[in-house]
C-alpha cells in the first residue's frame, strides 16, 4: 500500500508523510506520530538536512518537544515543510496503535490523548482499517504482523481470529 500511495506523489516535492497530530500544548502544530512511521520525500529530506545544525540548536534550546517524531516535525518546519493530510475519504493510512486497538476503538490508557490530539474526524472502529490503503501499524508483534500480511482488505474472520489471538 505504501508503494502505490507514494507512487501518486511528485517526489521532487517536500513531502512529510504520516500520521497527523496536534501538540497539545500548541493546537496550531502539527506534528507526525512516530510510531505509526513516516516518510520524507527525496526534496523533504535535503531540506532537512540543509537545516540540521540550526535545528539541533533549537530542540537542545529551547523547544520542549515529546521525542524524536515532534522533534522532526518542528525541524521541517522550520524550513516550511508542515505533515501532509494522507487520509483518503478520511480514512487513516498510518496507525499509531495496533491493528486491534484501531479495530475495536480502544487504546486504553492513551484513548484521552489519542481523541485530543489526533486528526479529526477519528475514523477507528470495524471499518478503520479495511481498506487497501493502510501502510502501517504501531505495537505489532512479528507473529501479528506476519498474520496480517495481505490480509488488511479482509476485515472478516481474519480481523475477528486477530481479535481473539490478542486476549
Amino acid at each position: 500500500n505504501l508503494e502505490a500511495y507514494l507512487a501518486e506523489l511528485d517526489p521532487s516535492q517536500p513531502h512529510f508523510l504520516g500520521r497527523r497530530f496536534q501538540l497539545p500544548d500548541d493546537p496550531k502544530i502539527w506534528s507526525v506520530s512516530g510510531g505509526a512511521g513516516y516518510v520524507l520525500s527525496h526534496a523533504a529530506l535535503s531540506a532537512l538536512r540543509e537545516n540540521l545544525d540550526h535545528c539541533i540548536e533549537l530542540v537542545r534550546g529551547s523547544w520542549d518537544f515529546g521525542g524524536g517524531d515532534t522533534a522532526t516535525s518542528l525541524c521541517l518546519r522550520e524550513a516550511g515543510i508542515y505533515p501532509s493530510d494522507t487520509r483518503k475519504n478520511l480514512q487513516h493510512r498510518f496507525h499509531p496503535f495496533s491493528h486491534a486497538a484501531h479495530r475495536t476503538n480502544n487504546f486504553g490508557l492513551e484513548q484521552r490523548w489519542y481523541e485530543q490530539v489526533m486528526e479529526q474526524p477519528l475514523a477507528d472502529g470495524a471499518g478503520c482499517c479495511c481498506e487497501d490503503i493502510a501502510v502501517s501499524f504501531h505495537y505489532m508483534s512479528g507473529e501479528m504482523r506476519k498474520f496480517l500480511d495481505g490480509r488488511i482488505g479482509d476485515c472478516g474472520a481474519g480481523s475477528q481470529l486477530l481479535l481473539e489471538r490478542k486476549k
